[in-house]
């Protein structure tokens, strides 16, 4: 197994980015620039093939490095790469077969979570079906329509997890700013609604989160009709800052728009 297939073997396996780039640099660092290039493009291909639903089961690298290389060569038939493409076209509907099993497995179970969660002492459920549990209740202010805009910025820390806590996203090492309106539908209301300083853990329904379709990277597949479990702190809320055009100024004209010769007294 050489460099690229163990790299792309790898990938499949839920390498991070973070990950591969440390494996990336520790090998270009001893001198070994083609191994490392191959090893790059290992990754990247793997994590390609992540994003668009494969898992690692789907990919046989022996094989795939076969073909690989012999593309590279030149030496693919035009029948080969009709059957490329009709393989393609079958691997599409095994995945998307899967992932609309998986989401109407998921639903049930979603639903049944949901009812029993919102039995739980300390749990809000607004009219909309989104259940939050406040966990520190800021002082500060809310969002403020006139203030803050129609494009608010949100600064917050917060971690998206599954039912299990299972964490997806975890954005809480540095605050990071979300503009609204924010997606997930769910977690826009939450903010808009927050004092400054809370601290919140949301419950967001399939219909206040990613639907029923597979939400899928690199990193993290979220299943189609999944509860989102997001913890978030709310640092701050201000306008989003947009610069300010100035008019051009021409020859016969204010920079305010006036026209020289007709604007203001002129002396006789």
């Amino acid at each position: 197994m050489n460099t690229f297939q163990t790299a792309l073997k790898t990938g499949l396996q839920y390498t991070t980015r973070q990950e591969a780039t440390e494996q990336v640099n520790t090998v270009a660092k001893t001198g070994q620039e083609r191994e490392a290039h191959s090893m790059s493009m290992g990754f990247g291909i793997a994590f390609c093939l992540l994003s668009i639903g494969f898992v690692q089961d789907d990919i046989d690298t022996a094989f795939f490095r076969q073909a690989f290389e012999a593309a590279l060569q030149g030496k693919i038939t035009e029948d080969e790469v009709r059957a490329y493409d009709e393989s393609m076209d079958r691997m599409r509907q095994i995945i998307r077969n899967r992932e609309a099993t998986a989401a109407r497995a998921n639903l049930a179970i979603t639903k049944a979570f949901l009812k029993e969660n919102s039995g739980k002492p300390g749990i809000v459920t607004m009219p909309d079906g989104l259940q939050y549990k406040i966990e520190k209740q800021g002082t500060g202010r809310t969002y403020d329509a006139e203030k803050d805009g129609e494009y608010p910025v949100y600064v917050v820390k917060f971690t998206m997890s599954d039912i299990h806590g299972n964490i997806w996203d975890d954005y809480t090492k540095a605050p990071t700013e979300l503009m609204g309106p924010v997606s997930p539908e769910g977690l826009d209301t939450a903010l808009s609604i927050m004092p400054i300083g809370s601290t919140w853990t949301l419950f967001l329904s399939p219909e206040l989160g990613f639907g029923e379709e597979t939400s899928q990277d690199e990193r993290i597949s979220i299943p189609g009709n999944s509860v989102l479990v997001i913890r978030v702190e709310l640092l701050d809320i201000h306008a989003l800052d947009i610069p300010k055009v100035i008019p051009l100024k021409t020859d016969n004209t204010e920079p305010d728009g006036s026209d020289n010769e007709t604007s203001g007294n002129h002396d006789e």
